[in-house]
């Protein structure tokens, strides 16, 4: 093991592999092998390690470069962090740009971050208007703010609270959360919602499935047709409407007792509501 001690001043620190760290206060440089451990405290810093590393970048305006397996706190600042597959990120607070590999975990934290993430990777957003893209298999959660959130396939996405973007490809989930949203669904994708979950429009690009909660029902639904748009709407509830913008040839709606419902329109004189059961949706 070799034991690397920074000073209060930039410094530029070399280790081998199962190196340990600290480099105090400055605007450090730091590189470091294999199962290292690096406090690189206060100041800007850059630092770079290889696999199963942890680094803790401290308060500053770091970039961080770790491969596979690593574990990387930002601390505060805006920082810059990429990490190789699995490994945990988290940014701190600051505008953070974030980016991992497959089969990782990174939480944005408070501020206005942007995260890319590859297959099956966990995201939080945290709190702020954060832009993330997810690739397939992914589990996505923009957290409080006005996030634009971009999935591929097979991918779950929840916006949060505040007026979110989000567009999942096929086999995806997305839910918008509280706020005004805009839900893009890829073919034979689902978006969710909840009572209180606002206004929201919902563009289907093929067929698409929407999932009412619990607090919603088939016999109080209202089907309008307004510029082109159809929009649904619940006897008693003055919040949450959901405007579908669908290029396909309809909508299927599922509701907390298993009803099943589609909906097909052709301008505003033809709209029609038929029962579905599930054999009908699995072909």
């Amino acid at each position: 093991m070799r034991i690397l001690i920074g000073s209060e001043s930039d410094d530029v620190l070399n280790g081998a592999s199962k190196s340990q760290v600290e480099a105090g206060a400055g605007d450090d440089k730091i590189r470091v092998w294999s199962d290292s451990k690096v406090l690189a405290g206060d100041g800007n810093d850059t630092v770079r390690s290889w696999s199963d590393s942890n680094v803790d970048g401290g308060d500053g305006d770091d970039t961080v470069d770790v491969w596979s397996g690593s574990t990387v706190s930002g601390g505060d600042g805006n920082d810059s962090v990429r990490a190789w597959s699995e490994s945990n990120v988290d940014g701190g607070a600051g505008n953070d740009v974030l980016e991992v590999w497959s089969d990782s975990r990174v939480d944005g934290g408070a501020g206005n971050d942007t995260i890319r993430a590859w297959s099956n990777t966990q995201v939080s957003g945290g709190d702020g208007d954060d832009v993330i893209d997810a690739w397939a298999e992914s589990h996505v959660d923009g957290g409080a703010g006005n996030d634009n959130i971009y999935a591929w396939s097979d991918s779950y996405v929840s916006g949060g609270e505040g007026d979110d973007v989000i567009q999942v490809h096929s086999g995806s989930v997305a839910s918008g959360g509280k706020g005004d949203d805009i839900v893009s669904l890829g073919p034979e994708a689902t978006a969710t919602f909840a009572l209180g979950d606002g206004k929201d429009t919902l563009g289907v690009s093929v067929a698409g499935t929407l999932e009412f909660g619990e607090g919603f029902s088939a016999d109080k639904m209202n089907v309008a047709y307004r510029d082109g748009s159809v929009v649904l709407s619940f006897e008693g509830n003055a919040t949450d409407q959901i405007t579908v913008k669908s290029g396909g040839p309809g909508l299927t709606v599922v509701f907390a007792d298993g009803t099943r419902q589609l909906i097909e329109w052709e301008g505003r004189n033809n709209i029609s509501i038929s029962s579905v059961n599930s054999a009908y949706l699995q072909n």
